[in-house]
């Protein structure tokens, strides 16, 4: 599956499926731009340019003939989204849940879909690994030892560091002997496989998937703390969006994976059926940002 898809953001699939879905309702003569933000660590593995090609074939291949004109902008900063989210130059947003709190209480976004993945999981969850050997059990046990994180991923971040807080321990880069960042899960299992690294904290799916790839990684490697289920992503229409357009999502978007070419396309990102959202899915990120703030009196993180 292609790394254009960013775990704790909605996929690029959910737009280009609203895309498609959109195309059959509006007649070929006319023009409808669309300009769709992403934020650059949704395309962490491949170069910016190749992003923009690969985002344009996908559109232009399923709106060919319909008029319409997507243009997929791509962010470095929140703060340049906001700014264009506010001067309505973005009509919608594909974000991670954290960045969507992030950008609230001023934020003009809405969100509408979520995904539910190829295993039928609409929630992700994340796992703190050590080796069996090691004996260790416990937060506590890790003080002094190294650990592997993602790059772009702030909810496990996040949870870690409420957990650190919670266990009234420090900051991880003062509680641990080290923290290096990875850019994919894989690599940090597998640091902890070979020995290379004490503990990895990665998304359950990764591990579960690398675990059924070779049968010695679940044996070797353990949780000692699982986190809540969270939502990691969803894309958003701007609250400005008129309301048929909102309508023509929420019609189409349930039926979508019983299209033969509506099933294929989603397949192909990693993704079972989409869903529309409900306020609930994003409650125990809700607690979870809020829990942060109140221990670190901030939104970043703080390592």
């Amino acid at each position: 599956m292609p790394r254009i898809i960013a775990q704790f953001a909605l996929t690029t699939c959910c737009t280009l499926l609203f895309m498609s879905c959109f195309a059959k309702s509006i007649q070929a003569e006319e023009t409808v731009p669309l300009p769709i933000g992403f934020m650059e660590y949704t395309f962490s593995d491949i170069s910016i340019e190749d992003t923009k090609v690969a985002i344009d074939f996908y559109l232009q291949k399923l709106l060919r003939g319909t008029g319409n004109k997507p243009k997929a902008v791509i962010f470095s900063h929140l703060g340049e989204l906001r700014q264009s989210l506010q001067k309505k130059e973005i009509d919608m947003a594909s974000l991670s849940s954290i960045d969507f709190l992030r950008l609230e209480p001023d934020s003009v976004l809405t969100p509408i879909l979520v995904r539910i993945q190829t295993n039928g999981k609409l929630f992700d969850t994340y796992v703190l690994l050590v080796n069996k050997k090691t004996q260790w059990s416990t937060l506590t046990d890790l003080k002094n030892t190294s650990l592997r994180i993602q790059n772009s991923d702030d909810l496990g971040s996040y949870w870690l560091h409420v957990e650190l807080a919670k266990a009234q321990l420090p900051k991880a880069m003062k509680f641990f002997n080290s923290v290096a960042q990875d850019r994919r899960p894989a690599q940090s299992i597998l640091s902890v496989f070979f020995g290379q690294s004490d503990a990895c904290l990665v998304n359950t799916t990764t591990f579960e998937t690398m675990s059924k790839l070779n049968p010695q990684i679940a044996q070797q490697l353990v949780p000692i703390m699982t986190s809540p289920p969270f939502i990691s992503g969803f894309l958003c229409a701007h609250s400005q969006m008129p309301a048929p357009r909102k309508k023509i999502i929420q019609d189409t978007t349930l039926n979508l994976s019983k299209s033969d070419d509506g099933y294929q396309v989603i397949r192909l990102f990693n993704t079972q059926d989409l869903l529309l959202f409900q306020t609930d899915h994003l409650a125990t990120v809700v607690d979870l940002f809020n829990q942060y703030k109140k221990y670190y009196g901030t939104t970043d993180i703080q390592y």
